[in-house]
């Protein structure tokens, strides 16, 4: 067997393989695979940053790529690191909090880094056809890359997934398929019961059925420590629906640390919906394994996944941080969305802020303060759901063409704004 620089392991019964097609799950005792790098201590000498690419990519000595050459990209990646002073005021904070703008991606997600590297997997393995069971976000992100790379693309989403991202898969010229009275967690059930009768390669966000996820997006966790001049921050703050995000932000942290080019490990935070908290209840109950959320009930269904399948993952990251988890409202996301565009000019879904929304949480709270440096990851465009936002057209003004009917308009918004500031 050709060896490679990487391979995947068992951290449960200690099987390992190195082969260029990744496999999800081990064939000994079931236990999820992930993939470790033969040459990773020697990274930081050898220097770690390839400076003839751009974006995640740059990191591709930590990548299970075989072939660069095969790379299929939109400019995912090197997303901003951005302080957040005017936040950070508003919430009385006296640390340092910076927002890492995952917005800024090709569809508007984070979830462009691991479509990046399962379409390139994909073609570097020879497969025609991916398949992926999404909420909204992952789904149009694999299609964008499939696109890109000519391959044919089947998406799975519930029915109730918000227009604009069903518009998004199918521009991008995939086969959307609805599914009726679902949640993303049946979806998956379905997409993966059929994996052996379809010669497809199963690109779903989580590392159970998708060896390549965490491996992308692990890389947010890179280009934070690059922007800091390679240290940690003290607190990573993210949203969990599958739970990709938290497991994959750890790993990268690890690797690093491992590779001697960090000298700490951050803690994380991990918030979830009120009404759809796997993750969050295993925590606070002290429950080694994530369980199924029965009958969820929030409107934040890009996060609203009621059996995480890299729950497990997630909680021992946690764990091992020193981080901790809690639970959000809708009405908590919703308002945090808009103080974010309305304070930092960043346009998030509610899901998006619900790491500002836990930081707002956290800081109350007092799990976050003092002079420490906090990351808030900021997952998603608002663009992806921007109906949901209608409401606020309410507060619009339609006048007539006379600029008398504008003079008076405005004048009436200055003496609010005077209000408000309580200057006369």
């Amino acid at each position: 067997m050709e060896m490679r620089d990487y391979l995947q392991s068992c951290s449960s019964c200690g099987f390992q393989r190195s082969d260029s097609i990744g496999i999800a799950e081990c064939p000994r005792c079931g236990k999820t695979l992930k993939y470790l790098y033969r040459r990773i201590r020697e990274i930081k000498s050898s220097g770690f940053l390839d400076s003839s690419l751009s974006g995640m990519w740059k990191y591709h000595q930590l990548l299970p790529v075989d072939d660069l050459g095969s790379c299929v990209t939109l400019g995912e990646g090197g997303t901003p690191l951005t302080d957040s002073h005017r936040l950070r005021s508003r919430f009385g904070f006296s640390g340092r909090l910076l927002l890492k703008d995952e917005t800024q991606n090709p569809t508007g997600t984070y979830k462009d880094r691991p479509a990046s590297i399962g379409v390139t997997k994909a073609l570097e393995t020879g497969s025609r056809l991916v398949a992926i069971a999404s909420d909204g976000n992952a789904g149009p992100a694999v299609a964008a890359y499939s696109a890109r790379a000519g391959l044919d693309c089947l998406v799975v989403m519930p029915e109730d997934t918000p227009m604009e991202r069903n518009i998004q898969a199918v521009l991008y010229g995939a086969r959307l398929i609805l599914v009726k009275e679902s949640t993303v967690s049946e979806c998956i059930d379905l997409v993966n019961e059929l994996s052996g009768t379809f010669d497809w390669t199963h690109l779903t966000t989580a590392a159970a059925v998708n060896p390549y996820h965490i491996e992308g997006t692990k890389t947010i966790a890179y280009e934070i420590a690059e922007d800091l001049g390679w240290s940690s921050p003290d607190w990573v703050i993210v949203p969990a629906g599958g739970a990709g995000l938290a497991a994959a932000t750890w790993k990268g942290f690890l690797e690093m640390k491992v590779a001697g080019m960090i000298n700490k490990l951050p803690r994380l935070l991990v918030v979830q919906a009120k009404g759809c908290a796997p993750v969050v209840r295993a925590f606070k109950e002290k429950k080694r394994r994530v369980e199924r959320w029965e009958k969820p009930n929030t409107k934040a269904t890009a996060i609203g996944v009621p059996y995480p399948l890299d729950g497990d993952w997630a909680l021992e990251a946690i764990e091992e941080s020193g981080g901790y988890a809690l639970t959000l409202s809708d009405e908590e996301m919703n308002k945090a969305a808009m103080i974010l565009a309305r304070s930092e000019g960043v346009f998030a879904e509610s899901t998006g802020a619900a790491s500002v929304a836990g930081f707002a949480r956290a800081l109350e709270e007092g799990i976050v303060g003092g002079e420490e440096t906090v990351v808030a990851v900021v997952t998603g465009s608002g663009l992806k759901s921007i109906s949901l936002f209608g409401e606020l057209m309410d507060e619009s003004r339609v006048i007539g063409r006379d600029s008398s009917d504008l003079n008076s308009v405005v004048e009436e918004y200055m003496q609010a704004d005077r209000e408000d500031l309580g200057t006369p």
